[in-house]
């Protein structure tokens, strides 16, 4: 672990940036989003150096790249169509929607129109997303382990990513628990849930569902209040210049995969209409500009299981 610090050390003070690489570290998700977090300054004033692909938080151009990415008398998308966002990967996406959706922004088109008339938008990392039906999803057995087919019914879901019901799920209830908390971790494909009663414990499903399909999808994903307090020890300059606030707590919530987490969770149980007519950006707690993004997780230690979760693609 020293030397590994001694390398990241070395990374975020622009010695040593080709080194920041995932498979490097014991903790590959503080690496990456440390490896990312230390060039910002530099990519905040050389707006050439933003991609939409890399899932990196640039505090100077979100805005740009939100708007930049995807009513009455409009034809309407799928009724019902919302909950856990999909992208282009599930088998269930209707890409020839999704090429209309980026032709119509690409011409100019509202994004919230072109949302309402495709189903698709883009998130802060500047990919596409649809909206899988959340609302006949529920927690079978919310006080049990098991595959996730098992406890925890959504069959849009594993139409979408069938290898989402293999995923191993624990749920705990106890209603003398201080709080609801869970967790998905890839590198064990375990997600966890500990829920004060039924209702959050199928929450806390959708929620950590979404960070599996964000991973799935190369989605900029969540991270851990922990990954935030390990970046504060190592580098707190680069971090305040990168997101000003440098409260790890602040930060965790301000995490673009986080923020979109907790959104499936606000609208899990809108009507069609409700879904049709409010966009997600709308429900989110932190607009695009306020969010911190985390680069999307890469290296071939992770792709057997991507795979598997993707249902074979």
């Amino acid at each position: 672990m020293a030397d590994d610090n001694a390398t990241l050390i070395a990374a975020l003070k622009g010695q040593d940036a080709a080194a920041m690489q995932p498979e490097t570290f014991a903790n590959p998700a503080v690496a990456s989003m440390l490896g990312q977090l230390a060039t910002l300054p530099q990519r905040a004033i050389e707006n050439s150096q933003h991609s939409l692909n890399t899932g990196t938080y640039d505090p100077a151009v979100p805005m740009e790249a939100a708007m930049s990415l995807a009513g009455a008398g409009l034809p309407m998308a799928e009724e019902g169509a919302a909950g856990i966002f999909g992208g282009k990967l599930a088998k269930t996406a209707n890409l020839d929607k999704l090429a209309q959706a980026n032709r119509m922004v690409n011409k100019g088109v509202d994004r919230g129109m072109a949302r309402q008339i495709t189903g698709w938008h883009q998130g802060p990392d500047g990919e596409w997303r649809f909206e899988i039906p959340d609302e006949r999803s529920r927690m079978m057995y919310p006080n049990a382990g098991g595959p996730a087919g098992t406890l925890f019914q959504h069959d849009e879901l594993y139409k979408a990513y069938p290898g989402l019901q293999n995923v191993q799920m624990h749920s705990e209830i106890n209603p003398n628990f201080p709080s609801d908390t869970g967790g998905w971790n890839l590198g064990t494909g375990l997600m966890q849930m500990s829920s004060r009663n039924p209702g959050q414990a199928r929450l806390g499903a959708l929620h950590e569902m979404q960070h599996a399909v964000q991973h799935i999808e190369g989605f900029t994903p969540g991270t851990t209040q922990e990954a935030y307090q390990e970046a504060l020890k190592l580098a707190p300059e680069h971090l305040r210049k990168a997101a000003g606030d440098v409260d790890p707590w602040d930060m965790y919530q301000r995490t673009a995969g986080e923020v979109e987490a907790r959104n499936v969770e606000q609208r899990a149980d809108f009507n069609p209409r409700a879904r049709y007519d409010i966009h997600p950006w709308e429900t989110q707690e932190y607009p695009y500009e306020k969010q911190l993004r985390v680069p999307a997780v890469t290296g071939t230690d992770y792709e057997p299981l991507l795979r598997a979760l993707r249902g074979g693609q």
